[in-house]
């Protein structure tokens, strides 16, 4: 037993060391070989969308046996607009608005998402869409970009 708890803290030192070094790839690779009979999705969400693995990390979301919460799929949200995923954005944004309809935040951010993808009639439609449902970002907020 105590064999097995200091293999698991090497293996974990060892991942840390590759995440802190920014080789999020390789972390992602060491996981999934040595922790294949573990639950990864606590771990494995931040470690792809770190490396940018965008679509993993969808997929870990998808694959939770619970309600996923309202910060995975802000994470991910975020995350689209650092990569410039666009129709994953899409996802996360319409997860979110059925999560938390009246956060604005969300809502902001996709439109940012498709400004900086020079989609600016989305964009547009997502600041009407905020209108329409009665939704107002907090005061000193912009849509500078």
């Amino acid at each position: 037993m105590a064999s097995n708890h200091l293999r698991l803290l090497s293996y974990t030192k060892l991942l840390t060391s590759h995440v802190n070094e920014g080789r999020h790839d390789q972390a992602l690779y060491l996981f999934r070989h040595i922790f294949s009979s573990l639950t990864p999705d606590p771990f494995i969400f931040p470690l792809a969308l770190k490396a940018g693995r965008l679509h993993e990390a969808y997929e870990v979301i998808r694959k939770m046996p619970l309600n996923v919460t309202v910060k995975a799929w802000g994470a991910l949200l975020g995350a689209c607009r650092t990569y410039g995923e666009v129709e994953l954005a899409e996802v996360a944004g319409r997860a979110l608005f059925e999560i938390e309809p009246d956060n604005a935040a969300n809502y902001v951010l996709l439109a940012r998402i498709y400004a900086d993808a020079g989609r600016n009639e989305e964009a547009e439609r997502m600041r009407r869409e905020m209108t329409e449902r009665g939704v107002k970002a907090a005061p000193g907020g912009s849509w500078l970009t």
